[in-house]
């Protein structure tokens, strides 16, 4: 909130340009174009400005001021509860959780509170919505609590009107997902990138040649069964966003038309600052730690295994001796 105390929205052509579709929105009444500016469509997607446009009606707020409140405090507040949310999820800690949740709200440059710095709504919206769609994959099945409670309507695993749980949570997983393409097109690309390498991961291990993880939760069909959940989640995604995105996929043809393939932000040398270096330096000491875990984990487990199969050895010539010695009696 402290951002709304100096300054109304954003500096920057963000604010500017995403304030601008969202009020010609709200004249037109009809979805984001550039007119009557210019008589062209407009790509970009354009499910932050009907958000915008929508919240203005309602509320009788200005667009601008809708921006500016959504920006600054009502997103970053909901992506960091996804945030605790997934971490949750991940770790079964809260204080990973609670730790992970803070470091998003308050090292994170680019992140969290810093979009009120440049203006970057859709890419805020869309991350968020990422943070939402990762809790939901990751719940599981038999899971009750707050999260399955707000993704289903219910804890626990029971139906509802014949739909169970696991079913619920595929639909809302997959509506989440394929909210993502109409909030950013970068978010989606670096989504599509991120659960593609993810179902790498778990074709992995569904092969032989991958160790199983010495870990309670672990097994043989939990990949198959996470990837069969990503894979339907995907499939409802895919079917709820087709009007757009056929569309939207049909104008790769035009991209000889503009600079898009020409044109790039320079961002080399910045990554690590822009970023925050006491974020990157808590999230290498993170995985440094949880390396080590599981390092001492999968030596418990070598030693337990090593210890079976020593003992199944030795007891052999016992066996075998007990076994000639009847035969010879």
């Amino acid at each position: 909130l402290i951002p709304l105390a100096y300054q109304q929205v954003p500096q920057g052509w963000d604010p500017s340009f995403h304030s601008l579709l969202a009020s010609t929105t709200v004249t037109t009444g009809k979805l984001p174009t550039w007119r009557p500016f210019e008589p062209i469509d407009s790509n970009y997607p354009y499910g932050p400005h009907v958000f915008l446009a929508e919240t203005s009606l309602l509320t009788g707020i200005a667009p601008d001021a809708v921006f500016a409140v959504l920006l600054n405090a009502l997103l970053p507040a909901l992506a960091g509860l996804a945030m605790y949310a997934l971490a949750w999820r991940l770790f079964h800690r809260a204080d990973v959780a609670l730790g992970a949740s803070v470091a998003y709200g308050f090292l994170g440059n680019w992140g969290s509170f810093q979009y009120g710095a440049w203006g970057g709504l859709p890419n805020a919206l869309g991350f968020f919505l990422v943070l939402a769609f990762l809790s939901v994959l990751f719940t599981p099945s038999g899971a009750a609590g707050i999260i399955p409670a707000l993704a289903s309507g219910c804890g626990g695993r029971y139906s509802l009107r014949g739909l169970s749980y696991g079913w619920r949570r595929i639909l809302v997983g997959g509506a989440l997902l394929s909210a993502i393409p109409l909030a950013h097109h970068h978010v989606m690309l670096t989504t599509a990138l991120l659960l593609g390498v993810f179902a790498l991961y778990l074709l992995a291990r569904l092969t032989p040649l991958f160790p199983r993880l010495p870990t309670p939760q672990a097994s043989r069909r939990e990949p198959l069964r996470m990837l069969l959940r990503l894979a339907l989640m995907s499939g409802v995604a895919l079917a709820l966003v087709a009007y757009y995105a056929i569309p939207y996929a049909a104008k790769i043809g035009q991209l000889h038309d503009t600079s898009a393939l020409t044109f790039y932000d320079d961002y080399s040398g910045s990554f690590f600052p822009k970023n925050g270096n006491e974020l990157w330096a808590l999230a290498l000491l993170g995985a440094a730690l949880i390396g080590w875990d599981a390092r001492r984990r999968w030596r418990r487990q070598l030693q337990h295994t090593t210890k079976v199969a020593s003992a199944g050895a030795l007891s052999l010539p016992a066996h075998w001796a007990r076994r000639w010695s009847r035969l010879l009696a």
